[in-house]
């Protein structure tokens, strides 16, 4: 594959992780449908990047249980990486697997690991070759459009998301400044007086959350809040009981 092909696919199975996590995780572990995903387009880049690594390494494999077991074991370690990585470098945990049997510190477990193998073997059996015989059709010229639109996309989009996770810490700060100055810093007088600031306005997301503290306003933007959404497991390393307050409330 060439760096345009390398791109097409990446959006691609993106798009189809995104789909897997929206739709059908979150109905198994939330009962409903959730917009997934750390940026805001219709994208899981970690499902691409696999997806693009698995065919890569194991797309002229005819072993369907080699493809499963190193499939499995490759998307585990991209899982369990991008875990360490994520949390490092937003000082926050995304998703956490601790309720999940055979699971390592939260970050994989079994199950997902098994679920990764068997897609992988659909993906490389019966969903590349189809998407492949399709993509080989497309004129070098279009394909070479389609990857620098496909750039600035993914460049805009994970601009804004990091501008939006910026804004929503600071907001969350702003709120455990002026909460630790009206009251003590108490964290169970903090979260009752919190809950007493905020009403359940933003129960869909449509619009941005005002918390108003002593005629001061902070205002959450709905840009901000599409992160709790997505993550419902979400927890910060600063600030979660404000956190966890309004997850509770715009629930």
């Amino acid at each position: 594959m060439n760096i345009n092909t390398v791109l097409i696919y990446l959006v691609i199975y993106s798009i189809v992780g995104w789909l897997y996590e929206s739709i059908i995780c979150s109905m198994v572990n939330e009962r409903k449908i959730i917009n997934r995903g750390f940026l805001i387009g219709p994208y899981v880049p970690i499902y691409g990047f696999g997806a693009v690594l698995v065919i890569q390494l194991f797309g002229n494999f005819s072993s369907l249980f080699q493809i499963f077991i190193y499939s499995m074991i490759i998307c585990t370690i991209i899982e369990y990486l991008t875990s360490v990585l994520m949390e490092r470098i937003f000082n926050a945990i995304w998703w956490d697997y601790s309720n999940f049997p055979f699971n390592y510190k939260g970050r994989i477990s079994l199950y997902a690991s098994i679920l990764f193998g068997i897609l992988s073997v659909i993906l490389i059996n019966h969903a590349h070759p189809i998407f492949s015989n399709n993509i080989s059709t497309i004129p070098v010229s279009i394909q070479n459009a389609l990857s620098v639109i496909i750039l600035i996309i993914l460049l805009t989009d994970l601009i804004l998301t990091l501008n939006a996770w910026t804004n929503f810490n600071k907001h969350l700060k702003t709120l455990h400044t002026s909460l630790s100055n009206v009251q003590s810093s108490s964290i169970d007088k903090i979260n009752q007086f919190l809950g007493n600031l905020i009403t359940d306005e933003m129960a869909d997301f449509s619009s941005d959350l005002v918390i108003n503290i002593r005629n001061f306003n902070v205002t959450i933007k709905k840009n901000e809040l599409r992160i709790i959404s997505a993550f419902p497991k979400l927890k910060l390393k600063q600030y979660n009981s404000i956190l966890t307050r309004i997850k509770k409330i715009i629930k």
